[in-house]
């Protein structure tokens, strides 16, 4: 999977993932039950690399991400900010 690291320092990680992958296989890196419910348009290959990315940061086997009222994403049992951004074939 083509997880690209961009910058990691004390105090912050950016990474970057060029999207090749299947939304089934995306999916599968995400230990999801149900991959068939995603289908081939941008915005679930968006969804999915931008989650799949951040499992690779974290280094971990799962994570729960939840939204703020306004939709910030956050992870409640890190004391970790984030951002995910996505825009073509990558995700950030």
């Amino acid at each position: 999977m083509p997880f690209i690291p961009i910058i990691s320092t004390d105090n912050y990680q950016l990474g970057l993932w060029h999207i090749t992958e299947t939304a089934q296989e995306l999916a599968a890196a995400l230990m999801l039950t149900s991959p068939n419910n995603f289908g081939k348009d941008n915005r679930n290959h968006h969804w999915l690399a931008a989650r799949v990315l951040l499992k690779q940061l974290l280094n971990v086997s799962s994570y729960e991400l939840l939204k703020t009222e306004t939709g910030k994403p956050y992870l409640p049992n890190l004391d970790f900010e984030i951002s995910l951004s996505h825009s073509g074939d990558y995700a950030a």
